[in-house]
């Protein structure tokens, strides 16, 4: 790897830079593959410095909260999105597969409470709140065909699909 990938960016903070100030110590987000001889050279090489100890230290990042736009092109037809994360160690099923099951079995499969809907009438917007967590999430329109009692939910008409957050 080359060293001007290895160092994301220095780390600003109150306790970093305290470390500075007291322990000579300084603190960078690096790539996540990086080893401690990669985070050494590139330090050394980009700010011209002796490195004389690494401590790496793996954080897990705080969920993002987005707000996803659904825009509905359709002349005619209301639609209702669902956006919803994949559990952990179920995200190969198939998204068709997920999708016919019952709510009560999805549930096994599917994270309910980590969701979010928008529903938008013809020409119209809707806007869902969501807190991204790293995983695959599924996104589907719930709304029947032709707005009919018995027609076909749209997913099953393609209005669906799958996205992964890293």
């Amino acid at each position: 790897m080359d060293h001007t990938n290895v160092i994301i960016r220095p780390l600003v903070t109150e306790k970093s830079t305290h470390q500075q100030a007291t322990r000579n110590s300084y603190a960078f987000e690096v790539h996540a593959g990086a080893n401690k001889q990669q985070i050494k050279h590139a330090v050394e090489k980009i700010y011209d410095v002796k490195v004389t100890d690494v401590r790496t230290m793996t954080r897990k990042g705080k969920p993002r909260r987005a707000k996803f736009k659904m825009t509905n092109a359709a002349p005619k037809e209301d639609h209702m999105m669902a956006v919803f994360k994949v559990r952990p160690g179920n995200e190969s099923m198939d998204v068709d597969k997920l999708l016919a099951m019952p709510q009560k079995k999805a549930g096994k499969f599917v994270d309910f409470d980590d969701a979010t809907f928008m529903e938008a009438e013809p020409g119209a917007s809707g806007y869902g709140p969501i807190n991204l967590t790293p995983g695959k999430y599924i996104y589907a329109c719930f709304f029947p065909e032709g707005g009919k009692k018995n027609g076909k939910p749209h997913f099953l008409l393609g209005m669906s699909g799958s996205f992964t957050v890293s």
